[in-house]
C-alpha cells in the first residue's frame, strides 16, 4: 500500500477514490464517510451524518471526542460542558447563543 490513492500496479487503493488526469498522474483523494482513516480527516465514523460527533465533512464536532480509528467512535466530551457562540451587538443589542452539552439549571 503506497497511502497515494494508487498502488504499485495502478489500482486505486481501499479508502480512496481518484480523478482521471488528462496529462500527468490522476488525482487521488481519501473518502469521507467509509470508516476507513487514512490520515486526511480528523475522523470518520462511517457515514455522512452530522450531529454524532464526525460531521458529514469528517471532522470532529464541538463538544466531541473522537479515538481516531477506523471507523471512529466518538463521545461526548464531558470537560466541554459549556460553549458561546454567535456573539453579536447590533443596534446596542447583544446576542449570545450558549450551548450545553449536559444538563444545565439556570
Amino acid at each position: 500500500m503506497n497511502t497515494d490513492g494508487c498502488n504499485d500496479i495502478c489500482e486505486i487503493e481501499e479508502g480512496y477514490y481518484c480523478l482521471h488526469a488528462t496529462k500527468g498522474r490522476d488525482k487521488c483523494h481519501e473518502v469521507c464517510g467509509d470508516g476507513i482513516m487514512l490520515g486526511s480527516f480528523s475522523c470518520d465514523d462511517g457515514n455522512l451524518l452530522d450531529n454524532d460527533g464526525c460531521s458529514k465533512e469528517c471532522k470532529i464536532e464541538e463538544c466531541w471526542t473522537c479515538d481516531g480509528l477506523s471507523p471512529t467512535t466518538c463521545s461526548i466530551d464531558p470537560i466541554n460542558t459549556i460553549g458561546i457562540t454567535n456573539a453579536t451587538m447590533a443596534d446596542d443589542q447583544s446576542n449570545v447563543t450558549i450551548y450545553f452539552n449536559n444538563s444545565v439549571i439556570l
